[in-house]
């Protein structure tokens, strides 16, 4: 009955342990045999069961990143990890070594939906520095593979990339007007608040972007001797204004 049971939840390796529980009891020889077949057809089910799991939970990856590209909403990505989260239950109750591989991908697709949800809701509250430090943390996750060699993923990160870019052209911009407007060291104080603000967020977010890397630094350290030119010309000392 117990078997009926774990067979018809298609629980196979359950049922085989009760065939196993059975060739321990002094039961004939014939009935032996028949449970022996039975626990050998239930194994045979249960491999071609698991091998079609597998290959499905493979399509699946293989075509996550084209649908995470593609999603538009936050419930349509919420759907994707909720497959992801079956799939990820299913595979974490096998004791199968062929799952060990895809049992590690999937992990890792686990881990890169929700930096992608992540990206998705810094996209709709208009934050670009954060969703490009959710996409270079994707990309940091998979080196290699799919996720890696994606042309949408690739056009997206290159878009946020540039904004950002953007973002920093701005700040730069906003910096060098504002210096030449200076008369006191509480002007230049929130200038410099103001700038502090954004680069430690743009800064996160360039990953590898060296150049505008540098622009961020470079504002930083004219504007910490910009005060030391107020502070002198304040004081009076022009030499050290100049200097």
């Amino acid at each position: 009955g117990r078997i009926q049971r774990f067979v018809e939840d298609k629980d196979f390796r359950n049922a085989i342990q009760m065939c196993d529980s059975i060739m321990g009891y002094p039961v004939s020889a014939t009935f032996r045999k028949t449970v022996k077949d039975l626990s050998g057809l239930l194994t045979a089910q249960m491999r071609a069961e698991m091998a079609g799991t597998l290959n499905d939970v493979r399509a699946m990856l293989a075509g996550l990143p084209a649908a995470c590209a593609k999603a538009k909403t936050m419930d349509e990505l919420q759907a994707l990890s909720d497959q992801i989260q079956q799939a990820q239950n299913t595979l974490n109750r096998a004791d199968n070594p062929a799952a060990y591989g895809v049992r590690e991908n999937i992990s890792m697709a686990a881990n890169i939906m929700r930096e992608w949800m992540n990206l998705k809701a810094a996209e709709d509250a208009g934050d670009e520095a954060k969703a490009l430090e959710a996409m270079n943390r994707i990309s940091s996750m998979s080196p290699s593979g799919v996720w890696a060699n994606n042309a949408e993923l690739a056009k997206k990160q290159e878009r946020l990339q540039a904004a950002v870019t953007e973002k920093v052209d701005k700040a730069v911009g906003t910096v060098r007007e504002a210096l030449l407007k200076l008369t006191s060291a509480r002007d230049l104080q929130a200038v410099r608040n103001d700038f502090s603000r954004q680069y430690e967020r743009l800064r996160r977010a360039l990953g590898d972007d060296n150049y505008a890397q540098q622009q961020l630094e470079s504002v930083r350290n004219t504007l910490n001797l910009w005060g030391r030119v107020i502070g002198a010309e304040e004081k009076g000392d022009i030499q050290a204004a100049l200097q």
